[in-house]
């Protein structure tokens, strides 16, 4: 199971058991489908005296089942959930299907509480592309200002890796940023494949859970999300279980879960890139993981409106007015005001921002729409309710005003915040370019 990864569909035939009991072994088939579901049919069930129609009734759950695989290699399944149950009649067996929320391969787990690691190292997509390696440069020979045939390429030693950036988030918890190369070559050696890739690796000091370093691994997703402006996916989480030292480089485990289907992004389209808050970096990302809970909600928001979608509603106008209206609540001013009021004065916080200069946002329209869609009132005859384009616009306004407020939020100076948003290539600020 070495090349596989969380976009990739697989299935594996093996023996299942719980914990508890290993001489009740069933056979079975685990699929994991990308971005879709994971799904274990054992053709019996285990033998613990509870009925399945209770299973399914009471959404049953094991924390922990374990598994044999014909590959070769261990397998633990972590909250597995009740599908569904099949009793066949004609030959009188049953068959179950469960749903499990994760997938450890490499190790037997006996409890939830046992599932601890020192180090997880992440792929996550568009990371290269974000914080770039550098490991590999081509350089183009030009003559008298012109391009001319040829290319050189400067690289180090095939298969080294060079660190990025180390920041201490607390006693506990180390990320890094850092980058490798991976060599391969065929058609008897005249094709050479060089790979370049930035990594992140979260440090545990200490043994840790597996859904610490989740929520780890999620919270940097999302201040990548952020920088994107584009939500992103993990496709490779390799688990260790002693620390970084010689002779012990290799991932004990690999982890899958199911997650949103992500589309690979342009660094045109980035709100910005590393290269931008090098400097600041290690002091934006530790608030941003201090803070975590109180800004939680209205990082969501704003998040998950940076979903790829086929259709625009007026759910995504509200969301985004509700999290501009929480954020002002619980960051700017306690003292409770009116939307109208509130949305005056963030303009007004960001008029240092030459894009929020030129849009000419229609504040009293947004409250009313917002009202409208919130509440289905009927409008007063001086109230004009934004549709069609109209909203697009006067959504993606608020959006810019969101991504200000996150952005400070961050710590970020005025002109940095001022700068990233005016070197942005993302479609949401070409009008106002």
């Amino acid at each position: 199971m070495d090349k596989l990864n969380l976009k990739t569909d697989f299935t594996c035939r093996g023996f299942w058991y719980l914990p508890n009991n290993g001489n009740d072994r069933i056979p079975g088939i685990l699929s994991f489908i990308a971005n879709k579901e994971i799904t274990l049919e054992l053709f019996g069930d285990f033998d613990d005296k509870i009925p399945q129609i209770k299973k399914i009734k009471n959404n049953w759950m094991y924390e922990i089942i374990l598994g044999d695989i014909d590959a070769g290699g261990n397998i633990s399944l972590i909250n597995c959930t009740t599908k569904t149950f099949t009793k066949h009649s004609s030959c009188s067996f049953v068959s179950s299907i469960y749903k499990p929320t994760y997938i450890v391969t490499g190790k037997l787990v006996p409890s939830i509480s046992e599932l601890q690691f020192c180090r997880a190292r992440v792929q996550i997509k568009n990371l290269d592309f974000w914080c770039r390696p550098k490991l590999i440069n081509i350089t183009i020979p030009m003559r008298d200002g012109k391009e001319v045939d040829g290319f050189g390429v400067e690289t180090i030693d095939a298969d080294s890796k060079e660190s990025i950036c180390s920041v201490e988030l607390d006693e506990k918890t180390t990320i890094e940023l850092g980058s490798g190369t991976v060599w391969n070559f065929n058609n008897y050696g005249l094709q050479v494949i060089l790979n370049q890739s930035t990594d992140l690796t979260v440090v545990k000091s200490t043994m840790c859970n597996l859904f610490d370093f989740m929520r780890d691994i999620e919270l940097f997703s999302q201040f990548l999300s952020l920088a994107n402006l584009l939500k992103v996916e993990s496709f490779n989480i390799f688990l260790y279980d002693r620390p970084r030292c010689k002779g012990t480089g290799s991932p004990i485990c690999q982890l899958f879960y199911v997650q949103e289907k992500s589309p690979l992004a342009s660094p045109h389209n980035f709100l910005f890139i590393y290269d931008q808050i090098k400097e600041r970096f290690p002091e934006v990302i530790k608030k941003w993981f201090r803070l975590s809970s109180s800004i939680a909600p209205i990082r969501t928001h704003l998040v998950d409106s940076l979903t790829e979608s086929n259709k625009f509603s007026s759910v995504d106008f509200t969301s985004i007015a509700y999290a501009l209206d929480g954020y002002y609540e619980r960051f700017i001013s306690r003292e409770r005001i009116s939307l109208s009021n509130e949305l005056k004065n963030l303009i007004n916080r960001f008029k240092y921002i030459d894009i929020v200069n030129k849009m000419d946002i229609p504040v009293q329209q947004i409250v009313d729409t917002r009202n409208y869609y919130s509440h289905y009132f009927t409008p007063k005859g001086n109230q004009r309710i934004l549709d069609g384009e109209e909203l697009i616009e006067a959504y993606l306004q608020l959006k810019i005003i969101l991504i200000c407020c996150i952005l400070e939020f961050t710590g970020l100076e005025c002109s940095t915040i001022n700068n990233i948003i005016n070197k942005s290539g993302n479609y949401i600020f070409d009008k106002y370019h």
